[in-house]
C-alpha cells in the first residue's frame, strides 16, 4: 500500500505527515511519500517544521520537496490532503472513482508557514493525531 500526503509547498505540513508516518509505521509493506501542489523540487523543510519534528525525535535532514504529479496520484492507494481547496483541485482532474482515495487529513490542517514555532508545534500535534488514526485503521501502529 502506498500513502501520499499533499499540501501546498511540500515544506511544512505534508513533509511533517510523511516523516511522522515513516517514524511510526510498523508495517514494511506500507510506504508513504509527500508532495506539494506548487512545490519547488529540492527545497528543504522549513526550519520551524524541522525544529518541531526534532522536538519529538524525528530528523528531517534528508527531506527534499517534490511537486505533485498525476503519476504520484495514480500510484497512490490513499491520498491525504491538508485543505478542502487541495481536495477541490484533485476533484477537478480525477474521476469519482479515483476521488474515493482522497481524504482531508484530520478534518483539515491550517498552514503554519510564516508563523512562529508555536504554530508549527500545534500543526504537528494535529498531524500526529491524524497519522496515529491512519496507522490504527491500517493496523500498522505496532499495537
Amino acid at each position: 500500500m502506498k500513502i501520499l500526503f499533499a499540501c501546498t509547498g511540500n515544506t511544512c505540513r505534508s513533509p511533517m505527515a510523511e516523516l511522522v508516518f515513516r517514524a511510526r509505521c510498523r508495517d514494511e509493506s506500507i510506504t508513504c511519500a509527500s508532495c506539494g501542489f506548487s512545490a519547488f523540487p529540492g527545497d528543504t523543510i522549513t526550519p520551524e517544521a524541522a525544529a518541531a519534528l526534532a522536538e519529538i525525535g524525528i530528523d528531517s535532514g534528508d527531506f527534499r520537496s517534490s511537486t505533485l504529479t498525476m503519476r504520484a496520484v495514480e500510484d497512490a492507494d490513499e491520498i491525504y490532503v491538508m485543505t478542502e481547496q487541495h481536495r477541490e483541485i484533485l476533484e477537478a482532474v480525477l474521476d469519482s472513482g479515483s476521488m474515493k482515495k482522497v481524504h482531508l487529513l484530520g478534518g483539515g490542517v491550517s498552514d503554519p508557514y510564516g508563523q512562529g514555532i508555536e504554530a508549527y508545534r500545534a500543526c504537528l500535534s494535529q498531524i500526529s493525531a491524524a497519522v496515529n488514526g491512519i496507522l490504527q485503521e491500517l493496523g500498522a501502529d505496532g499495537r
